[in-house]
């Protein structure tokens, strides 16, 4: 442990990011595959995220760390805080604060078991990029028909339809639509005027 404490001294005191990044890197290496001590495996790994949210390497030994310590609690803390203070000033950091809230979201589904945290997780990746066709699909054909959002599915299918470049990628989201309204929320009206719309772009569709 002398070493790790050496190591932890260095970080601490490191003159940039990548030192420090490759001084945690070390002593997280060294707790869980020399020490087994996987708590403070965790803890180094998590600190190289925070320094460095873009590494797949500290991430992989983050949920390595969890799958051993049977905590995903922590892991979803911590991912909260990496995406929560995500910049997105850029292409490239959007995309990376959009990964995070995906990776985000599917931990609150798969681990946590928490389908309305996912719902929020997915529902905060739109607020950075509306067009993203992923989120977007797992929350229309998955997330939110398993949790019985009927009205949240409605809203969602709105904003897809109003997205939709294709006639024919509009004309299915209304039919799901107009399901969604005849037989979750039992409102035939609705259901009726989403038909009306389809019949309004395309007057020969009579299916």
């Amino acid at each position: 442990r002398g070493v790790v404490n050496m190591l932890e001294i260095q970080a601490e005191h490191a003159q940039s990011d990548d030192a420090r990044v490759q001084l945690l890197s070390r002593v997280g290496e060294l707790q869980s595959d020399t020490l087994h001590d996987f708590d403070a495996a965790f803890d180094a790994w998590s600190r190289v995220l925070l320094v460095d949210p873009s590494s797949d390497r500290a991430r992989e030994q983050v949920e390595a760390a969890a799958e051993r310590r049977r905590n995903w609690a922590d892991v979803v803390s911590l991912y909260e805080e990496i995406f929560e203070s995500a910049p997105q000033n850029t292409d490239e950091e959007r995309a990376l604060a959009v990964a995070w809230g995906e990776r985000l979201a599917d931990l609150y589904d798969s681990r946590i078991e928490d389908i309305d945290a996912a719902i929020d997780a997915q529902q905060r990746v739109l607020l950075i990029e509306p067009a993203h066709w992923a989120s977007r699909r797992i929350l229309s054909n998955d997330l939110l028909p398993r949790a019985e959002r009927w009205n949240d599915l409605v809203d969602v299918l709105i904003e897809n339809i109003n997205l939709q470049e294709d006639a024919m990628d509009r004309r299915l989201t209304r039919g799901k639509l107009a399901e969604v309204y005849a037989t979750r929320l039992e409102d035939g009206d609705a259901a009726v005027g989403v038909w009306n719309d389809v019949l309004a772009e395309d007057p020969e569709d009579s299916e």
